[in-house]
């Protein structure tokens, strides 16, 4: 196992808890959860509020990381009625720059997961780091914040326009995936957006490519990171179903625009050459989803 001491915030969501698992296989991890413990509780962890500027200072300063993995964040398109935007502001932008100010204090590189919806989604084609930025949402709008906070706190950082995520849930956490096998295997309806293309990566791939860029210190930057297919909502369930012997009539399509108050982004397929240039790519939608129907029972 490397010496190498990884920080991770947001274990006990989708993706952390299998950041939890790949990154724990070769560094030495402290992984931090606040509301629901997951799986963080078969490694060393914290319990970690990002409301509380102290913890996030104590944590840091005790573990003495070299990475920080930045997973945690407000990540809901639609702001619910019981939250506010100061507790949004507070999670996805103060706590993002206090950590990157530690990360520099403390010489730590840090990894920071932002969102393929800071780009403007009416381009119609993969978009490039350099593409116009236009966030609909207020998840969108501080996590593009947050990307600058990052840049401007920590010299030595990796910002990551993470795109739709899939995969299964683990413990508390649910995943849209594994929601909808469910109800396909039930013979259950799915309603899908047929208007709004994504890059999609899953949560396997994603921690595979995190871990294998904390082993590349000369990535630094601002990279896409997503799958290697331009899929639809929509086709991604036929795709579902012709793997998975499903009958794809039970695929309902929707327009992402039927949702009230939901920010109508059409197209923020991700061109990834530039992380691919370092020999980091995902593997193909159909291959990972032949993979995570096989552990499905």
């Amino acid at each position: 196992m490397s010496a190498i001491r990884v920080l991770i915030t947001g274990g006990s969501g989708l993706l952390g808890q299998y950041l939890n698992q790949i990154l724990s296989e070769r560094y030495t991890i402290l992984t931090c959860w606040n509301t629901h413990q997951g799986n963080c509780t078969e490694y060393p962890n914290r319990r970690l509020d990002l409301t509380n500027n102290d913890q996030i200072t104590i944590t840091v300063n005790e573990f003495k990381p070299d990475v920080i993995v930045h997973a945690a964040a407000f990540a809901s398109p639609i702001l619910p009625p019981e939250i506010s935007t100061a507790y949004v502001n507070q999670v996805n932008v103060t706590a993002t720059a206090l950590l990157a100010k530690l990360a520099q204090q403390c010489g730590a590189r840090m990894i920071y997961t932002s969102t393929d919806l800071v780009y403007a989604g009416y381009r119609g084609s993969m978009l490039t780091e350099s593409a116009k930025l236009v966030p609909l949402s207020l998840y969108a709008e501080t996590k593009l914040i947050g990307e600058g906070k990052v840049s401007r706190e920590c010299e030595n950082h990796v910002i990551l326009r993470t795109s739709l995520m899939y995969g299964i849930g683990l413990n508390h956490a649910v995943s849209h995936f594994t929601g909808m096998v469910k109800s396909l295997k039930k013979g259950k309806p799915v309603k899908l957006f047929t208007d709004q293309i994504r890059t999609p990566l899953s949560y396997t791939d994603a921690s595979r490519m995190i871990a294998e860029i904390i082993e590349r210190p000369e990535i630094s930057g601002i990279y896409n990171f997503g799958g290697k297919d331009r899929l639809g909502r929509f086709e991604m369930g036929e795709i579902l179903c012709k793997l998975g012997g499903f009958d794809s009539t039970l695929l309902i399509p929707s327009s992402c625009r039927d949702i009230p108050n939901y920010p109508a982004v059409e197209d923020v397929s991700l061109n990834t050459e530039k992380l691919g240039a370092y020999g980091i790519n995902a593997n193909s939608y159909e291959h990972e989803v032949t993979t995570l129907l096989s552990s499905i029972t």
